[in-house]
């Protein structure tokens, strides 16, 4: 901690990467939850990030692989997505593996209007996949996305207090969501349809096949 964490990450980074170094499993088992606790937190310096996710790719411990590609998934510089990268490599991912997208668990129903609301969770958990929440509002949201984060935000681009587009982005950038799936009424949506965190839109009204076709079913 402190001042110098990033040096000292760096200097950790390099004696896992000597040949020569052995790891004890019980060490390296305790280094991968050290890496997973702070890649949870919002970090400033992007070094810092890629520096643990280099270190979480040395100690090859399986359970790193969602966090490690969850910063992949969000990082639009090329220096941290090649560190993230070359982690999940080390862990035992390939090329294929990498680029592909890692499934859906976890849903949070960001909807104003609670009949659709319903109506789209009560679509969704007939299907029995996921892991599904529910929210009206982002006070709401916010609250559940910082109990537990979740891998996709299925969302309004606005509730009663008006654009979401700046609070769906910041959810992505903090690792509390991996992915928006847009459930919108406007058609005016602009660039933000191409943003790296929205994966697809659907315009209401939409039949519900047509957002289980979005979600790989």
């Amino acid at each position: 901690m402190g001042p110098r964490r990033t040096e000292h990450l760096l200097a950790l980074r390099e004696a896992l990467s000597d040949p020569e170094f052995i790891l004890r499993p019980e060490l390296g088992s305790d280094l991968a939850d050290v890496v997973m606790e702070s890649l949870q937190k919002k970090i400033p310096d992007w070094k810092e990030v890629a520096y643990l996710c280099e270190i979480g790719g040395l100690v090859r411990q399986p359970k790193l692989v969602d966090t490690i590609r969850g910063v992949f998934a969000r990082a639009t510089g090329l220096g941290l997505k090649s560190s993230a990268r070359k982690a999940l490599l080390n862990l035992g991912l390939t090329e294929a593996d990498v680029n592909r997208k890692a499934p859906i668990h976890s849903i949070l129903v960001l909807e104003p209007s609670a009949f659709f609301r319903k109506r789209l969770v009560s679509s969704l958990a007939s299907v029995g996949r996921w892991q599904l929440q529910e929210a009206g509002n982002r006070a709401e949201a916010k609250a559940l996305l910082e109990a537990a984060p979740v891998d996709l935000l299925l969302s309004e681009s606005q509730d009663q207090e008006g654009d979401l587009a700046a609070w769906l982005e910041a959810q992505w950038t903090e690792g509390r969501c991996r992915s928006v799936l847009f459930s919108v009424s406007s058609r005016d949506l602009g660039a933000l349809a191409e943003a790296p965190w929205v994966e697809t839109t659907l315009f209401k009204p939409y039949p519900i096949d047509q957002l289980l076709r979005a979600l790989g079913e």
